[in-house]
């Protein structure tokens, strides 16, 4: 979705379908003024709520932002 960083929206599509499902069937991002922090709460509400532990996601988190910092530093 448009007005995500790019390690949230990559975030998102790292986890889950049911946690993506939660997410997106909260609705558009547009109208926040900060569309990524609020993704980020509603990945954090459906980890809570599903299938996947927080730590599991947490480590798809680290992984991918890992990832991008060692990019920018190319």
């Amino acid at each position: 979705e448009k007005g995500l960083d790019a390690v949230v929206a990559a975030f998102l599509r790292e986890c889950n379908h049911y946690v993506q499902r939660e997410v997106s069937g909260q609705g558009s991002l547009a109208s926040f003024r900060n569309p990524s922090q609020v993704c980020c709460m509603r990945i954090r509400d459906a980890v809570r709520r599903g299938k996947e532990t927080f730590v599991q996601q947490l480590g798809h988190f680290v992984t991918i932002f890992c990832f991008f910092q060692k990019t920018k530093q190319i």
